[in-house]
């Protein structure tokens, strides 16, 4: 843990000599450097064996490519991904996930972001704990969370074919990033033009969630349970325990919560620029998924795949 924060504080201070043009590229060599650190990482995050017993056991499983279609091989991007890299060793393949996340969120906070605001970003990527710190246990989904990154870029910049593939390869590598495909097409839309509209739906979420909570789990655990992607998450992810709080820390956790919800909103309100307007939406959407996470774990993991455009959305 003393290495992670010791690079991150390292990629934030080359981010601000660069932000004051102070050091050329200083952003990019941050990410160097935290791509080659965390790359040669060895059993570091809580699944690391787990997904290095899995590449071997994949790499050496007999198979046919009928069973990629017909079901038999689970998150078959990634089970070929398994397959590519073990002549290569697990190894290869930690510093290959690795890259491919440094490379979406360089490009999230370079291209999203005005200079002014990189390091805030970076602070927000590094030291959020579900973002880059979990990334590093959850290789599988952070490497679809990555490509999700990268198809809200391209369909921001109005491309078509490119992120279609990219959402269709996320679904392949970890299976939860079916749910989100939809919210994610609905980029395409001009919300400009509707802002009224999304914001008051976001409000009438908000209000239904609160005035009508047992109906919503209810509703989104039946849904979950009917995903035959998602079968392989039990009952200890699909349907915890309520778990008893006081008063106080009931309010102090939702006043923490609502701060940057409200915040959001009444910008969303007065945002003209349509990039922003999208990216307000994702971490809208995340922040209402996320309100379920105390009793559905799993939508906690949904959710991160809209509460990473928090980056930019704060």
């Amino acid at each position: 843990m003393a290495v992670l924060v010791f690079v991150s504080l390292v990629v934030i201070f080359l981010t601000y000599l660069e932000s004051k043009a102070l050091l050329k590229n200083g952003m990019l060599a941050g990410f160097v450097i935290l791509t080659a650190v965390m790359g040669v990482r060895f059993e570091y995050g809580n699944d690391y064996v787990s997904y290095a017993q899995k590449f071997i056991y994949d790499g050496n499983m007999l198979f046919k490519f009928s069973d990629l279609a017909d079901g038999t091989v689970k998150d078959p991007v990634w089970f070929l991904l398994n397959r590519l890299f073990h002549p290569l060793g697990f190894q290869v393949f930690v510093a290959f996930l690795t890259m491919i996340n440094s490379m979406a969120y360089y490009h999230l906070v370079k291209t999203s972001l005005p200079k002014s605001l990189w390091v805030f970003g970076m602070f927000v990527y590094l030291f959020t704990n579900s973002f880059f710190p979990m990334q590093l246990s959850m290789m599988r989904q952070a490497l679809a969370m990555a490509l999700i990154i990268f198809a809200v870029l391209y369909i921001l910049e109005k491309k078509r074919f490119v992120p279609l593939l990219l959402l269709v390869v996320s679904a392949g590598i970890h299976s939860s990033a079916i749910v989100c495909i939809p919210f994610i097409l609905l980029l395409y839309l001009d919300f400009t033009k509707r802002k009224p509209l999304v914001i008051c739906g976001f409000l009438a979420l908000f209000l239904l969630f609160f005035a009508a909570k047992d109906f919503i789990f209810s509703l989104m655990s039946t849904t979950l349970n009917s995903f035959d992607s998602l079968e392989k998450y039990d009952e200890k992810y699909l349907l915890g325990d309520k778990y008893e709080t006081s008063a106080a820390k009931s309010f102090l956790g939702l006043a923490l919560y609502l701060f940057p919800v409200i915040i959001n909103l009444i910008y969303l309100g007065a945002c003209k620029d349509e990039r922003k307007i999208k990216y307000l939406v994702l971490y809208l959407l995340g922040s209402f998924i996320f309100l379920t996470n105390e009793i559905i774990p799993m939508v906690g993991r949904l959710a991160w795949y809209f509460t990473i455009f928090s980056i930019v959305a704060f």
